[in-house]
């Protein structure tokens, strides 16, 4: 019985000795609003520090695996007055809970006090992720669409048009459309410094706020831009060699000054690239098989300047009247030499088509914008308008030679010269209001309509040398004007809440689309009208500050 008793209390002191104590709280502002990202220390009798922590996003913070004694518990966050308060830790199954704990905002001006949060490259949020371009260290002296690409789930193809999940993606830019496509994109992005951008932002499946045709995903470009007073700004030039080299470089001008800030960003570059390919086919017909080898090589050279130039006016210390306007001008040549190789049953070769081909673009986008933006209320409720301009002038001129020869260099047939011309005119007139109504810290609601109007006039002229006359020979059959208006009206909700580890995102969109079509060529004219809804649901379990679980629906 002793013996029992014995160990008993043996069991009893060794828990007794090893018991590991936790502390835990929740700090907040005198208005009741979370403090996250606040230091807390523990600090021993003699001043020293046994234990530190950060606040989560909500304000609470736990320690853990602590041993009994007597501590004092300091809390620093810049803004606000440190706080102490003694701690007597004993052994207890229960965490030691010290409730809310209110901090007091500092008295006084700082001064001379630098804070820095150096954010991750890849963030998740419920609806997009994104790309903290100015975190990377590769960021100086690439260009955006090569920080594009480091992306999650972005590829490109061939003629590098960038895809998201395996669809061609819309490019925004500052949360507008870039209103441009082909080669004046890729351009343009190429040539925009990656110095130039906050961020990017990657949106797979776009909310009821944006557009329809966004739907197969988004990839929103933030300038960079200064808030600073007075006069400040930036100069950058990158270089890079290959095969052949690039070099872009851009200028970032602000002017801040009283109700005023005035502010231009000018980017220019060129660069020199190529691409080898090689195809074999082999084919069969009744006289047997026929091997064709093709060997094609493609070295364009491209040149592309941007401007974005405009000013803000502060009405009040809550509303800013505005106006940008964004010009784009890119120019290429794309020569490209290709040899198709003929060979019969026994490989040996007997004919050949040399084909050149020389493509030059030239296009001209611009678009202006004139917007207010008002904050309602200190929750950050705001409401937006927005009316644009956007022009989009293009014309390119491919000239394609075809030579067919046999293996002594004798003709098999006539040269054969095409040429297509391609003029594009486009004109798109909007106007948008953006309502966000903030509820509380966890929860916004968001109303927005919008109307817009596009006139398009697309031509392909297509012509062919006549070899006995050296004319130009107008080729009817395959000569287009394509005319296209089109008139949008819409509106869209969108509801985002936080609760607990869950955050929901609910949306719908409707829209109403009627357009006149007008093939010219074909003396074809085709008029609809309809109304379209697209609702999106959004859903994202936040397991901890490294992992989280998505899904969602939209349409």
């Amino acid at each position: 019985m002793k013996s029992l008793k014995l160990i008993i209390i043996l069991i009893v002191l060794f828990q007794t000795a090893f018991t590991q104590i936790e502390v835990e709280g929740k700090i907040l502002t005198s208005e009741q609003k979370s403090i996250g990202y606040a230091t807390i220390a523990l600090l021993d009798s003699s001043k020293k520090i046994i234990a530190n922590t950060v606040s989560d996003e909500q304000g609470i913070f736990i320690f853990k695996d602590l041993q009994k004694g007597k501590l004092t518990l300091q809390i620093s966050m810049t803004g606000f007055e440190q706080h102490r308060q003694p701690l007597v830790l004993t052994n207890s199954i229960e965490p030691l809970a010290t409730g809310n704990i209110v901090l007091q905002k500092a008295i006084g001006n700082l001064q001379n006090v630098t804070v820095a949060i150096k954010k991750k490259f890849i963030e998740e949020r419920a609806d997009r992720t994104i790309l903290n371009v100015e975190q990377h260290i590769m960021a100086s002296g690439s260009s955006v669409f090569e920080m594009i690409k480091k992306g999650p789930a972005i590829s490109s193809d061939k003629d590098d048009n960038l895809k998201l999940k395996g669809t061609v993606a819309q490019i925004y830019i500052d949360g507008k459309p870039a209103n441009l496509s082909g080669q004046s994109l890729t351009d343009y992005l190429k040539n925009l410094p990656a110095d130039m951008v906050t961020k990017i932002e990657i949106i797979a499946s776009p909310n009821s706020s944006f557009e329809a045709q966004s739907s197969a995903g988004i990839i929103n470009i933030k300038l960079k831009k200064s808030d600073q007073q007075g006069l400040n700004g930036t100069v950058n030039i990158g270089m890079a060699k290959a095969r052949y080299g690039k070099v872009n470089g851009g200028l970032n001008l602000n002017f801040r000054q009283g109700k005023w800030n005035v502010f231009t960003n000018i980017n220019s570059g060129i660069y020199n690239t190529f691409n080898e390919l090689t195809l074999n086919n082999i084919a069969t017909t009744n006289t047997g098989v026929i091997y064709q080898s093709r060997r094609n090589y493609w070295n364009p050279t491209a040149n592309a300047g941007t401007i974005k130039a405009g000013v803000d006016y502060s009405l009040d210390k809550n509303t800013t009247l505005g106006f940008f306007t964004n010009q784009n001008l890119s120019s290429s040549k794309e020569p490209v030499t290709n040899t198709t190789t003929f060979s019969d049953n026994n490989k040996q070769p007997y004919a050949f088509v040399n084909t050149i081909k020389t493509d030059d673009k030239y296009s001209n986008n611009a678009t202006y914008n004139i917007n207010l933006k008002t904050l309602l209320d200190s929750l950050g409720s705001e409401l937006n308008i927005d009316a644009d301009l956007a022009t989009f002038n293009a014309n390119g001129t491919d000239i394609n030679t075809n030579y067919f020869v046999n293996t002594v260099r004798q003709k098999l047939r006539a040269d054969y010269i095409f040429r297509n011309r391609v003029p594009a005119k486009v004109m798109i007139y909007s106007a948008k209001i953006d309502y966000v109504k903030q509820v509380n810290e966890k929860a916004k609601i968001a109303f927005g309509v919008k109307i817009s109007r596009v006139n398009m006039d697309n031509n392909l002229i297509a012509d062919s040398l006549q070899l006995s006359t050296g004319n130009w020979l107008v080729d009817d059959t395959r000569n287009n004007q394509f005319i296209y208006t089109e008139n949008l009206q819409a509106a869209y909700s969108n509801v985002n809440f936080r609760y607990k580890k869950w955050e929901f995102q609910i949306g719908l969109r409707a829209e109403r689309t009627s357009y006149i079509a007008n093939s010219v060529t074909n003396n074809t004219v085709d008029k609809k009208q309809y109304v379209s809804l697209f609702p999106s649901v959004f859903a994202t379990f936040k397991i901890n500050d490294s992992h989280q679980f998505n899904v969602n629906f939209t349409r």
